[in-house]
């Protein structure tokens, strides 16, 4: 590794927009986007900007076209710059990517995100005047912001429950009171000021296995190469359903991609080592297990910790080893799919906001209450005028945008990331299908997918475990239901 330009660190791969940013705290482009609005960009943050006569856009990190994969940012901008503000909305829902776009004219700038807010907007409102930036520290810092003085809000940043959800925050709230986030499926307009919900916006109809199998291939398919075709790839692999989708559309070129597990010691015989090298070592393709060294440079821990004061410290020697070794490389985690596994479905005959935190386990929180019920009298009416199950949509909504997509952000120090089913058209098809094949235990949709990329990689276990062996041997046998109904019934008594 060369030598460490720590100031290129601080804040990397972030952005700010505003009326006046007395002093932007990075390395920084500026870009005008009216006579009152700027754009302060980091110079490692991914660039791209298309002008007609009237409107402009402007991309921050990267979109991919799965059905023209070889499409750069730039092609994708030029084919959308044509288009309203509504055309564009559905255009970039068939899109995946980790991006904000901002669409400016001479009347009005809105800026949306990816479809689960890989890349974030938090934005606040100070004395009438709009500020928005990628991380809620950085705009806390440019805002003269201090932490929130709410005490239910302290406690949850102070709790377990926090630690677990990789110290990631609840819906739209953050650890300042001013600041807000604008979560997936909205957008922000600056003036007027406002936030709005844009999707879902028509029915979700049932589809068949097949149609919902052949459509959801050929997305994925296409994003990863559209990924390949801009940059070199490393793809973790565990024994897990999402890793092996992403390993299965990569078939084709599996010889050309750097497939790997983070390794330790309590890791070095699991059952995500075992088989994931037996799996790609049936191929002859190389699986490279990275071992981690916990020393980290002191002025690298320092930096990693301004720009956020919350991240995790367990994350921290694996984001440093990625910096050290794979900083040119394009990740591709397995994140965003459990949005369709249907994990946090009740069978209550009446959802209220009590129990969605509840199923969270933030019930004890004050303030978890008071996002879930101001979300859910928001969100009812919408998933069921357009057919969408209320846990779908919060899972998405709140658990993907938040705890699925925060070591991303910490990770911006080090490389970039991608999620290739990151997509609102990707995830709304599997959405479609029926909910009963999408969750455990039998995950028919995940394999099928497979089955129909690589239909190889089904012989191998996903997950193994002595528990899971019984499960199965309960569902060859036809008693895991019966068993399931006994054990509803007995618990409640």
């Amino acid at each position: 590794m060369q030598n460490i330009d720590y100031e290129r660190l601080i804040y990397r791969r972030q952005y700010v927009i505003g009326r006046l940013i007395p002093l932007c705290p990075f390395s920084h482009k500026i870009q005008l986007l009216s006579k009152e609005y700027s754009l302060f960009y980091h110079i490692d943050l991914v660039f791209t900007r298309v002008t007609d006569n009237k409107n402009t856009l402007i991309l921050l990190g990267d979109i991919y076209d799965y059905k023209n994969p070889k499409n750069s940012n730039k092609d994708i901008l030029n084919q959308l710059i044509g288009s309203d503000f509504d055309a564009l909305l559905k255009w970039t829902s068939e899109m995946a990517g980790r991006f904000v776009l901002i669409y400016h004219n001479e009347k009005n700038i809105r800026i949306l995100h990816d479809a689960s807010a890989c890349r974030k907007i938090f934005y606040t409102v100070k004395d009438g005047n709009i500020c928005c930036a990628s991380t809620q520290h950085l705009l806390a810092r440019v805002s003269g912001y201090q932490k929130t003085s709410n005490k239910s809000l302290l406690d949850y940043y102070q709790s377990p429950e926090f630690k677990s959800n990789f110290n990631s925050n609840i819906g739209y709230l953050t650890y300042y009171d001013e600041i807000k986030q604008v979560l997936p499926n909205h957008y922000l307009n600056i003036d007027p000021f406002e936030i709005v919900r844009y999707w879902p916006n028509k029915q979700l109809a049932s589809i068949s296995l097949e149609e919902c199998v052949s459509r959801s291939v050929e997305m994925i398919k296409g994003f990863v190469m559209a990924a390949y075709s801009r940059y070199p790839l490393m793809v973790p692999i565990t024994s897990g359903y999402d890793s092996r989708i992403i390993l299965a559309a990569l078939k084709e070129i599996k010889d050309k991609i750097f497939f790997y597990l983070n390794s330790s010691e309590d890791t070095i015989d699991s059952a995500d080592s075992r088989v994931s090298s037996a799996m790609l070592g049936r191929f002859n393709v190389k699986m490279n297990l990275l071992n981690i060294d916990k020393s980290v440079d002191d002025r690298f821990r320092d930096i990693y910790f301004q720009n956020n004061p919350l991240a995790t410290h367990e994350f921290l020697p694996i984001i440093y080893n990625y910096y050290k070794n794979f900083p040119e490389k394009l990740n591709l985690p397995g994140g965003t799919i459990p949005i369709i596994k249907a994990l946090y479905h009740f069978s209550a005959k009446e959802i209220t906001p009590d129990l969605l935190a509840k199923s969270y386990h933030l019930d004890k929180f004050e303030i978890a209450h008071d996002f879930y019920k101001d979300w859910f009298n928001k969100t009812k009416d919408v998933a069921k005028r357009y057919n969408y199950n209320i846990y779908d949509l919060l899972y998405w909504e709140d658990r993907t945008c938040n705890w699925g997509t925060q070591t991303q952000l910490d990770k911006d120090i080090a490389q970039e990331e991608f999620v290739p089913f990151n997509s609102r058209e990707l995830i709304s098809t599997m959405l479609a299908y029926d909910k009963k094949y999408r969750q455990k235990p039998y995950f028919k949709l995940n394999k099928e997918i497979i089955r129909r990329l690589w239909p190889s990689l089904l012989e191998f276990p996903f997950n193994p475990s002595f528990k899971k062996s019984i499960k199965e041997m309960l569902i060859s046998l036809k008693l895991y239901k019966p068993y399931m109904k006994f054990k509803k019934l007995f618990s409640n008594k």
